[in-house]
């Protein structure tokens, strides 16, 4: 019954893992690529996010970027992204065909 109650609260929910993180060229902003860990309602999923330098990814945060399931539906198993700074606002990843992104 306790441990409903927390799960129904959601203090059950795992916190946003960053997986790597890449400065600017001029340092201003990073690109954050971390998972979203599953819950009762969603499974895991990856995300990125283009913030500030001296911003850190919150606990429950989305990506502002997008957000990818390389399992197609299925509980996503990691996939790395290759993402990389074109100039100082501008970034490249090319996604590949057994991705579903989701893009904001």
């Amino acid at each position: 019954m306790i441990c409903m109650s927390v799960m129904i609260l959601g203090a059950c929910q795992q916190p946003n893992q960053v997986f790597k993180e890449i400065a600017s060229p001029n340092g201003e902003f990073k690109v954050a690529h971390f998972l979203k860990p599953a819950n009762m309602t969603t499974l895991n999923s990856y995300h990125l996010s283009v913030i500030r330098s001296e911003v850190a990814i919150g606990e429950n945060e989305f990506g502002n970027l997008f957000s990818y399931d390389s399992g197609n539906g299925r509980n996503a198993l990691f996939e790395p992204l290759i993402v990389t700074w074109e100039d100082s606002k501008q970034l490249g990843c090319p996604i590949q065909r057994k991705f579903m992104s989701f893009p904001k």
